[in-house]
């Protein structure tokens, strides 16, 4: 996800190369990629050029 005019822009893939840095991570529960989406659209750090990744990850018990 990235800023757009002021709006977030949410696209499929593709995923951050390698050569980009990751600053940091969040670990978040959402019941759907939609709830996903609007919990990073709440995220202070995006804007500026910097983008959100999100990936889905299993819980191990």
């Amino acid at each position: 996800m990235r800023l757009r005019d002021g709006r977030p822009l949410a696209t499929d893939g593709p995923y951050a190369e390698a050569h980009d840095v990751i600053g940091g991570y969040y670990v978040i529960t959402a019941d759907s990629d939609a709830q996903a989406e609007a919990i990073a659209c709440e995220c202070p750090h995006q804007g500026g050029g910097r983008w959100i990744e999100l990936r889905k990850i299993d819980a191990m018990a």
